[in-house]
């Protein structure tokens, strides 16, 4: 008996698939364990494989099991997500007419001490990803030079709470250059 032709394709494929080879869009991810890759997902983007000068609707369509959209408005976007009792997190998406202009992630820990592990896993990941930092007195800076909007990542550990705050942001790299040309920051109005 002859077995059809595209049988030996699915056979090579099924050996293929199955090889243990790293997904590739994982390569950096699966070096850590714990929060670090239920967070980032894969290396896919910036954050759940969201980046910059995404419209809204292709933000929401990268949105994990694990968020729940907590406030919606016209070029803007705040979800939360819970990964366990005492690990929290949210992150805010703004907009302009280019898609997504900057996006913040706060991670919330109930245990200061996995706040500094988790802040030099992080430190360590975006490094394998993008490179040496700038290191300044409070911040990590990462130049981010690929996809739609050249971004800058800035990542930082928080004082200010009881228990670990870990922050990092994503930003068009253009504002830079908005404020190096003398231009300001309009006022806030309160």
């Amino acid at each position: 008996m002859r077995l059809p032709q595209f049988v030996p394709v699915i056979f090579l494929s099924l050996i293929f698939s199955c090889s243990g080879e790293p997904d590739n869009n994982k390569k950096i991810v699966s070096q850590f364990t714990g929060i670090l890759p239920q967070l980032m997902q894969n290396d896919s983007g910036l954050f759940h494989g969201i980046v910059l000068g995404m419209s809204m609707a292709d933000v929401k369509k990268n949105i994990t099991p694990q968020d729940s959209l907590g406030v919606e408005q016209p070029g803007y976007l705040q979800y939360e997500g819970k990964l366990a009792t005492q690990k929290i997190y949210d992150y805010d998406c703004n907009f302009d007419e280019k898609g997504l202009k900057d996006m913040t992630i706060d991670i919330h820990l109930k245990d200061e001490k996995n706040s500094d592990a988790l802040f030099r896993d992080f430190r360590n990941y975006f490094t394998k990803k993008y490179g040496n930092p700038i290191d300044t007195t409070s911040d990590f800076i990462w130049q981010i030079n690929a996809g739609k909007r050249p971004a800058k990542l800035m990542l930082r550990q928080g004082d200010d709470y009881l228990y670990g705050e870990l922050t990092f942001a994503f930003y068009d790299k253009a504002f830079d250059n908005f404020l190096k040309n003398g231009d300001t920051v309009p006022p806030l109005i309160p």
